[in-house]
């Protein structure tokens, strides 16, 4: 996964984890358990999207926490756009 991957893939992460509860930070350690990158590569996409005003750090006393800004929530629905516009059309059962 190149850095750009890495980056929308952390954004789409922290975006669901904000959804089911928004007040929780993300730690590296998690993101590095659900998408299976090394924590230096979360680290360092973690501040490239903090520098463009995507995520916050809440940096704690154990490594870094995350939290995404609404910037990163409005880029996280512009990446799911694509992916919604790529599947056909759902046709009722029973039609050609």
């Amino acid at each position: 996964m190149n850095g750009q991957e890495l980056r929308d893939a952390i954004l789409l992460l922290l975006d669901e984890r904000h959804r089911t509860d928004p007040s929780r930070t993300i730690d590296d350690t998690e993101i590095v358990e659900a998408l299976g990158a090394p924590i230096e590569d979360v680290r360092r996409q973690l501040d490239i999207l903090e520098g463009q005003g995507y995520t916050k750090a809440a940096n704690t006393f154990g490594g870094y926490s995350a939290y995404i800004a609404p910037e990163g929530m409005a880029m996280a629905e512009e990446l799911r756009e694509p992916a919604k516009a790529e599947q056909p059309p759902k046709r009722p059962i029973g039609f050609n």
